[in-house]
């Protein structure tokens, strides 16, 4: 059996859509979220720290929260 252009092209556009759709679900679960979260608000931190810190204040604490 042979496909087609537009074949192999309907194929290509479902297939997109349902990894799309799978992406996007798994993205979406609470474990995933919070650890990204928790990452960013590590990361918006640490990039505030460090030039404190370089300018003299090596005790700073950043606090950093997502609404």
């Amino acid at each position: 059996m042979s496909w087609n252009e537009s074949q192999i092209e309907a194929l290509r556009k479902i297939n997109y859509a349902n990894a799309r759709r799978a992406m996007a679900a798994q993205a979406q679960q609470p474990g995933l979220l919070n650890a990204a979260k928790r990452q960013a608000t590590n990361d918006v931190a640490a990039l505030f720290q460090i030039p404190l810190r370089v300018a003299g204040l090596p005790n700073v604490k950043v606090i950093a929260t997502f609404k």
